[in-house]
């Protein structure tokens, strides 16, 4: 009885035992399970924040110098000073080549002609961009002075993807920019291997001409990218008239980025907008003078998702050229 008695002791020792690490090994279990699980997390915040920064330095239209930096031997990757010649050969990033917004539209006659300053037609611009080593294979990325003007590198982005080019980017914050980081500049003149180029996908959604505005003019949100001054009248450029286009409203192409030259957060240009009347389902277009300022803001109000805007291109020069047009002031 007694050796009975000592076995069932025995057994229920080991039970008790038993329980006791079951019970330590399923906390055990849980903790691990909640340290693996915060580990988690924490590994999906530092994807998102990878996210973020990767949206930042490499958006469907824009990258920062740094990552410029870091990419720029790529062979893949044509980089553009839209800035004037001058300019250029004063000091550019290495391997930039120069084509200002003008080797690419339609320069012939005055100002006032129909169609100056507009995209080249199809063929000719097929043979200037594949004459710049470019094509639909490679990443274009464009850069300009942007404390310094009118937005050419959004001009050159535009005209890009008119031609149907769906790489093209523009270099947040620009020469300043690159600068800033200390960067390698070069006086070279560079120039890439021409290669083979057909618009296939030309894209002319993106804009709209003098016709079909004066037509529609109540279809659309009109903004007016030019300067206050410009706005309310002063013709600076030639302008065959001063003023601004029936009912348009005044939004100053450089209020988008900061005084730094970099484009300001989404969020604030969404409220610059929807202070001013503009949403993302209107049907939206941008003009200035010649049509560089409002390229600009349309490709960056395309960035931030207001996928309905038109750059007007043939601009105030056209508008004002007419004399059946109404302008106001």
């Amino acid at each position: 009885m007694k050796k009975i008695n000592k076995l069932i002791s025995i057994a229920l020792s080991i039970s008790i035992i038993s329980g006791a690490l079951v019970g330590c090994g399923s906390k055990q279990t849980n903790n691990s399970g909640n340290k693996a699980n915060k580990e988690n997390k924490i590994e999906v915040k530092n994807n998102n924040e990878e996210k973020n920064d990767e949206a930042v330095i490499n958006e469907e239209y824009r990258v920062n110098a740094q990552w410029l930096s870091d990419n720029i031997s790529d062979e893949n990757i044509v980089v553009i000073d839209a800035r004037p010649e001058k300019a250029y050969l004063d000091g550019h990033i290495p391997g930039a080549i120069n084509a200002p917004w003008q080797s690419l539209s339609k320069m012939d006659g005055k100002t006032s002609d129909e169609g100056w300053g507009t995209v080249l037609v199809k063929e000719e611009l097929e043979k200037k961009l594949g004459d710049l080593g470019i094509n639909n294979d490679k990443t274009v990325i464009a850069y300009c002075d942007t404390t310094a003007s009118w937005g050419d590198d959004g001009r050159i982005v535009w005209m890009l993807q008119v031609a149907g080019i769906k790489n093209a980017k523009i270099l947040d914050g620009g020469l300043k920019a690159w600068d800033s980081l200390e960067l390698d500049m070069a006086k070279d003149r560079v120039s890439k291997e021409a290669v083979e180029f057909k618009i296939t996908n030309e894209d002319k959604s993106s804009t709209i001409n003098t016709e079909e505005l004066a037509k529609n003019l109540k279809d659309y949100k009109i903004i007016d990218t030019r300067t206050k001054e410009e706005y309310e009248g002063a013709q600076k450029y030639g302008e065959l008239r001063g003023g601004h286009i029936p009912g348009a409203i005044n939004i100053p192409f450089n209020t988008l980025v900061d005084d730094k030259g970099m484009l300001k957060s989404n969020e604030e240009i969404e409220k610059i907008m929807k202070d001013n009347g503009i949403n993302k389902e209107d049907e939206i277009v941008t003009y200035c003078t010649a049509g560089i300022r409002s390229a600009h803001m349309a490709v960056v109000l395309k960035m931030i998702g207001f996928e309905n805007v038109k750059n007007y291109d043939e601009s105030i020069y056209a508008w004002a050229a007419d004399e059946n047009l109404n302008m106001e002031k």
